[in-house]
């Protein structure tokens, strides 16, 4: 069996989604012929912690951590607020805040390649240790953060032995640094500019998660990049058997940021609520972590009572929860680079085969997804009447008894072990293009 080094700042107990695409390649690549071993941080800052991720890794797997001063912490320790800086999507918050709240902002915006970056300082060496004592064939890297790419870079020039990188979002193209009103610096940004283009002319083979960021890949290099999208573990849905539930039950899992506007969706459910059948038989749940414009806004609804939030929760729990929901909802967010972006929790909802509800550009990634799996329908932030209508359709079917789920084969494509399948054959072509003497 062949060897793999997987680098990656985010792993088991980090939770959410980051977490999600890098642990299921690994879960699935020893049936293609590839063991992977595990170089990752230790004492990490993660956005959220799923301990029971952890059991999804296998005892007899390599796991090698590395320190490295965070960031995150000292501003932490400096200023509370200032954690929601160092979160994808909260440091965007243009809201008053105090000057440590603004500085650590400027930080962030500013730390090239980004604020993980003092994580690489002896990680390469133990990067460079490993491939030697374990006789590694391959290097696997995947960001954000950015800096896996550089640790990735730095150990296979060191040692020879071919690197995969896989991007999950774009790096200097990435929404909150094209931005008009950007608080990044142009001099630190053709700094970045110039760390990607060397980075990237060294990968081997590259993989990135959509059509549109194969495209923006394209334009940085000659070589061929490989689409690889996100997936579900179908083994998690496998014993969910829907069961109509007492009411027409509306489910958002995750967390919302400022950028994902759900002004369009309660405005739907106003339009609804108009008519008694609806109201008397609809509740809404979110569940996750939510900032408090959702809550003010559920609470200023005329439906504010059919509205309930729980907190975080495991990641099989929240998948039951969604299994067993009669509607999913989606919000895309709404930034300049938001055609691109298929969140991964698109495809968690396909795999529990409910209809979706998606909010987003009508030409984007995730539109095409969904329309292919014919899983749901996506609408215009703006499409208050096409929205409810999709809703009051669904709500329809769920009253009458009828098939409300999803039964297209083209739900199959998108399952972990699928795309893993996908990756050990870019594992192999990088294996044949620059063979280890």
């Amino acid at each position: 069996m062949k060897k793999v080094l997987f680098i990656s700042y985010y792993w088991p107990p980090a939770g959410g989604a980051p977490v999600q695409r890098i642990l299921k390649f690994y879960q699935y690549l020893p049936e293609f012929g590839w063991e992977p071993y595990v170089l990752t941080t230790q004492d990490g800052d993660f956005p959220f912690v799923d301990e029971s991720l952890s059991k999804l890794v296998r005892p007899e797997t390599q796991i090698t951590r590395s320190k490295g001063f965070s960031l995150h912490k000292i501003f932490s320790k400096l200023s509370p607020k200032s954690k929601k800086n160092f979160v994808p999507y909260g440091f965007t918050d243009n809201s008053k805040n105090s000057f440590m709240d603004n500085f650590s902002r400027l930080v962030k915006y500013n730390f090239i390649p980004d604020t993980r970056y003092p994580w690489r300082f002896g990680t390469v060496r133990k990067a460079v240790r490993i491939i030697k004592k374990e006789k590694i064939d391959l290097i696997f890297s995947s960001s954000p953060p950015q800096t896996n790419h550089i640790i990735a870079r730095k150990a296979a020039r060191r040692t020879g032995i071919p690197w995969v990188a896989d991007f999950r979002d774009p790096w200097t193209d990435v929404f909150w640094v094209i931005d008009k009103n950007t608080k990044r610096w142009k001099w630190i940004h053709k700094i970045d500019k110039r760390i990607e283009r060397k980075t990237i002319a060294r990968m081997d083979e590259v993989i990135t998660v959509g059509p549109s960021l194969v495209e923006m890949l394209q334009r940085k290099t000659s070589k061929q990049i490989h689409e690889i999208n996100n997936g579900f573990d179908d083994a998690y849905f496998s014993s969910s058997d829907y069961k109509p539930n007492a009411k027409f039950r509306i489910t958002y899992a995750g967390s919302i940021s400022k950028e994902q506007d759900p002004k369009c969706f309660f405005d739907a459910m106003e339009k609804l609520m108009q008519k008694s059948d609806f109201a008397e038989n609809t509740e809404l749940s979110f569940l996750g972590n939510f900032p408090t414009y959702l809550h003010d806004l559920a609470k200023s609804s005329s439906f504010s009572e059919k509205i309930s939030f729980s907190p975080y929760t495991h990641f099989e729990a929240s998948l039951e929860f969604i299994a067993m929901s009669e509607m999913l909802l989606m919000m895309v967010p709404r930034t300049a680079d938001n055609k691109c972006i298929i969140t991964s929790k698109l495809f968690d909802y396909m795999g529990s085969r409910r209809p979706i509800l998606a909010f987003g550009p009508v030409d984007g990634d995730a539109s095409i997804v969904l329309n292919r799996t014919n899983a749901g329908k996506l609408f215009d932030y703006n499409d208050v009447d096409g929205a409810a209508a999709f809703i009051g359709e669904m709500f329809e079917k769920w009253k009458n008894g009828e098939q409300t789920g999803n039964n297209s084969d083209e739900i199959n494509a998108f399952t972990r072990r699928n795309l893993t399948e996908q990756l050990s054959k870019v594992f192999e072509k990088a294996i044949k293009k620059n063979p280890i003497l």
